[in-house]
C-alpha cells in the first residue's frame, strides 16, 4: 500500500487530479481493477501527464491601471545589501525614468507597464547598469520581468558586443531547474522580444524528455540567449554544439532548486565560462543573476564562494524574512503554560534591555490595551497605540518613542498596517503572540528591526537586533511554519513546541481507515493521519528488501500510485499498523 504524502510535499493532487481520481474510483466499483490496471497503465500515466506537466504560463507583466504610491522606505519590506566596493542604484519606479531601447520602450507603452513593482524599482536600474544581482522574493512579485526586460535591453546594444570573437555561441545564458522552468523563462523572453519586434533570437533547450525540442540548426546558426538546464548545457558544450566564449549573461532562475539539484553541473560551467572569459578582453559585459524564493545553502555557497570573490552582486531581498534567515537573526523562542509565566518573562526581557528601543507586537487592540495596563502595574512607562488615533497622532508618537530608547512601544496587528512609516530602529522585537489572520503581518512586525537586516557599506557597522517570541498554546496554529524558520535561523526551538509539531504531523499515531481504502473524502474533523511515516508505518522487526511485488489500484500522478502488497503475510502486517 502506498498513500499520498503529507500536505506539505509538492505531490499533493490539485483539483485536476481530483477530478481523475474520482473517476478512477467509479471505474473502480465494478470489481474489474485488477484486470483494468494491466492493461492500461501506461495509457493512465500518459493521460496525467499531458494533464498535469503542460507547460504554465510565463510570467507576465501586469499593466497597473491607477498610480501605485511612492515606496516609502520605512514601509517597504524591501531590504537590499550593497557590499563593499559594489556599485549602488537609486530606487525607479518609472519605466521612463530608465534609459531603455526606443523600441523595447514603446512596447511597454503599448501594453500600458508604466510603473515597477518594489523588488523591479531595485533590479531594473541595477541590471541596466551591468551590475550583478542575487534576488529573493516570493512568488508574484516580479522576478522574472525583473531580468527579462534589463537583459533584452543590453542586447539590443549591438555596439556593447563589439569585442566579442566570432562564433555562434549565446551571449546570454539561463540555467533552470528543469523544463518546465526553462519553458517559462523562454516563453517570457519570446513574448517581450517578438511583442517588441526585437532582432534577438531564443532558444530553449531541453524542451520535454532528455534530449527532445533541440534543433542542431538553432545552434548552426546561432542564437542570442540560450535557455536550459545545467545538466542539459553541459552536454550541448561537451557535444560541440554550443559554447561559452561568447557568453556575458548568466542568469540563474530558480536559484534555490538549480544550485542544489545542479551544483556539480553549475560548477562545471561557471568554471568553463571563466577560462574563456579569461582569453577574452576584460572591457566586455560580465554580469551574472541569481533569482529565487528562499534563501537555503545552496544559494549561500554560490554567493560567498563564487559571486561576492569576483562579482561582488546586489543582494535583495523582497521578504523580510528570509532577510533575517541570511543574517541569522537571533530569534529567541520560549514556551509558557500560562499568561503569568509570559508576562514575567515579558518583563524579565524588558528590564534587561534598558536604554534600548524595545517593541512589543501583539494580535488586537485589547490585548495591546491589557500590556500596558500590566506594565504600568509593574512601573514599567510605555506607549501604546490607541484605537482611533489617526496618521498624524501616529507619526507624533512614534517620533517620541524614538527619541524614548528606555521606554517600549506596544502595537498591535490592527495598527500596524495603518502605522505611517515604521522606523526600523528598534534593538529588540517582542512577540506576544503570533497572528491569527495572516501570516503576511508577522513578517511586517520585523519592519522594526530592518536596519538590522540591511547593511549599507558607507553607513558604518550592521545594527544588531534580537527578536524574542513568547509563545503559548494558543499560537499552536503556527507552530508548524514557524519551526522550520526558527531551524533556518539557527535558533533553539523549545521541546514543546516540537512535540506539538510532530502530535499535529501524526494525528492519533494510526492510518485513517477510509484513506487504506484508496478514500481522501473523510471528514475535516478526523485526527488520524492521511498520509505515510517512514518511522510508524513499518513493519516491526522485518526489514523491508529485495523485489516488492504489488497491484496497482489507481493512478494519483505519473510518480504516485495506489496500490496493494501482492505478498499476503506482509499485506496482513501493513493491515494490523491500521
Amino acid at each position: 500500500m502506498a498513500v499520498p504524502p503529507p500536505p506539505t510535499s509538492t505531490s499533493v493532487t490539485s483539483n485536476s487530479a481530483g477530478a481523475v481520481q474520482r473517476t478512477h474510483l467509479a471505474n473502480m466499483k465494478s470489481g474489474r481493477r485488477r484486470e483494468k490496471v494491466q492493461g492500461s497503465i501506461r495509457e493512465e500515466v500518459e493521460k496525467l501527464a499531458s494533464k498535469k506537466h503542460t507547460r504554465r504560463p510565463p510570467p507576465t507583466v501586469p499593466p497597473p491601471t491607477v498610480l501605485p504610491p511612492s515606496i516609502d522606505r520605512n514601509n517597504s519590506r524591501l531590504v537590499a545589501h550593497w557590499p563593499r566596493g559594489g556599485r549602488r542604484s537609486k530606487l525607479c519606479q518609472k519605466v521612463t525614468d530608465l534609459s531603455w531601447s526606443p523600441t523595447l520602450s514603446s512596447y511597454l507603452q503599448g501594453e500600458m507597464v508604466s510603473y515597477s513593482s518594489t523588488i523591479q524599482s531595485i533590479l531594473w536600474p541595477a541590471l541596466t547598469k551591468l551590475q550583478s544581482a542575487v534576488c529573493v522574493a516570493g512568488k508574484g512579485q516580479g522576478k522574472t520581468v525583473s531580468w527579462v526586460l534589463p537583459l533584452l535591453n543590453s542586447l539590443v546594444d549591438e555596439k556593447m558586443y563589439e569585442g566579442l570573437p566570432d562564433g555562434m555561441g549565446p551571449r546570454a545564458v539561463v540555467l533552470c531547474s528543469g523544463h518546465l522552468t526553462a519553458g517559462q523563462a523562454g516563453e517570457a523572453l519570446e513574448r517581450v522580444t517578438v511583442g517588441a519586434a526585437l532582432e534577438v533570437k531564443i532558444v530553449t533547450a531541453g524542451k520535454g524528455r532528455r534530449g527532445a525540442g533541440v534543433n542542431t540548426a538553432d545552434f548552426i546558426n546561432g542564437c542570442d540567449v540560450l535557455v536550459s538546464s545545467p545538466a542539459r548545457l553541459v552536454q550541448l558544450v561537451r557535444e560541440g554544439l554550443t559554447g561559452l566564449d561568447r557568453c556575458c549573461h548568466l542568469v540563474v532562475e530558480d536559484g534555490e532548486k538549480t544550485l542544489e539539484i545542479h551544483k556539480e553541473a553549475v560548477e562545471e560551467l561557471v568554471l568553463e565560462w571563466r577560462r574563456k572569459r579569461v582569453e577574452q578582453q576584460h572591457k566586455m559585459p560580465d554580469q551574472v543573476v541569481v533569482v529565487g524564493e528562499e534563501w537555503n545553502k545552496a544559494m549561500q555557497f554560490f554567493t560567498e564562494k563564487i559571486l561576492l570573490k569576483r562579482w561582488k552582486p546586489l543582494i535583495v531581498f523582497g521578504s523580510l524574512l528570509e532577510a533575517a534567515v541570511y543574517r541569522q537573526l537571533p530569534l529567541l523562542a520560549s514556551f509558557h503554560s500560562d499568561q503569568q509565566d509570559k508576562l514575567s518573562a515579558l518583563l524579565l526581557t524588558i528590564r534587561s534591555k534598558q536604554h534600548q528601543q524595545v517593541v512589543i507586537c501583539c494580535t488586537t487592540t485589547l490585548v495591546s490595551s491589557h500590556i500596558h495596563l500590566c506594565l504600568e502595574k509593574e512601573g514599567i512607562m510605555a506607549m501604546v497605540v490607541k484605537e482611533g488615533e489617526d496618521r498624524v497622532d501616529m507619526s507624533s508618537l512614534l517620533s517620541v518613542w524614538q527619541d524614548s530608547p528606555s521606554v517600549p512601544l506596544v502595537v498591535s496587528d490592527d495598527h500596524l498596517v495603518s502605522l505611517p512609516a515604521i522606523p526600523g530602529v528598534s534593538d529588540c522585537l517582542i512577540h506576544w503572540d503570533l497572528p491569527h489572520v495572516s501570516k503576511k503581518i508577522f513578517s511586517v512586525r520585523f519592519l522594526f528591526v530592518k536596519n538590522a537586516l540591511e547593511f549599507v557599506s558607507d553607513r558604518g557597522k550592521l545594527r544588531q537586533a534580537e527578536v524574542h517570541l513568547l509563545l503559548g498554546q494558543e499560537d499552536q496554529h503556527s507552530f508548524a511554519t514557524l519551526l522550520p524558520l526558527l531551524r533556518r535561523c539557527g535558533a533553539g526551538v523549545p521541546s514543546c513546541v516540537v512535540d506539538q509539531v510532530d502530535c499535529g504531523k501524526l494525528g492519533l499515531g494510526r492510518l485513517c481507515e477510509r484513506m487504506v481504502e484508496g478514500r481522501m473524502d473523510c471528514s475535516p474533523q478526523c485526527g488520524r493521519r492521511h498520509w505515510l511515516d517512514r518511522r510508524l508505518d513499518q513493519p516491526v522487526g522485518r526489514r523491508l528488501e529485495g523485489v516488492i511485488q504489488f497491484l496497482v489500484l489507481k493512478v494519483e500522478t505519473p510518480v504516485l500510485y495506489w496500490v496493494r502488497v501482492v505478498d499476503n503475510i506482509l499485506g496482513e502486517e501493513f493491515q494490523r499498523m491500521v
